[in-house]
């Protein structure tokens, strides 16, 4: 069902063919995003669009979109910063190790990774 909405990467060799899920290369950027120091949280991208995901489209992490254009995919990550750490320099290290990630792990080369910071996390 939900199958019908999902980006493929193809790949073709002499051995035939290989899809990559957009679902796939999500996981990994939110991987990646996460595991960037000062990354407190992934976050939604608006309640529509997260109340509209839950209906149509299930496995893909939450605020991460990813758009394929042929060869290559443009990233767009949603995310929280941890009280203290530096807005600028946590967002620009989100886009290099999502932007890497996906192309040492996919092979894709990525055109743009988005970083869109919702908020601040503060400690309880």
């Amino acid at each position: 069902m939900g199958e019908n909405n999902k980006e493929y990467y193809f790949i073709e060799d002499g051995q035939g063919s290989i899809r990559i899920s957009d679902d796939v290369v999500a996981a990994i950027a939110a991987t990646a995003a996460l595991e960037t120091e000062g990354v407190h949280s992934l976050s939604a991208v608006t309640p529509t669009s997260e109340l509209a995901e839950f209906f149509v489209k299930k496995g893909a992490p939450r605020g991460v979109r990813i758009a394929i254009e042929g060869n290559a995919c443009t990233v767009d990550v949603h995310l929280l910063i941890k009280a203290g750490a530096v807005v600028t320099e946590v967002a620009q290290n989100v886009q290099l190790n999502v932007k890497n990630a996906v192309e040492s792990m996919v092979g894709m080369p990525v055109s743009a990774s988005n970083v869109y910071v919702a908020g601040v996390a503060f400690q309880k």
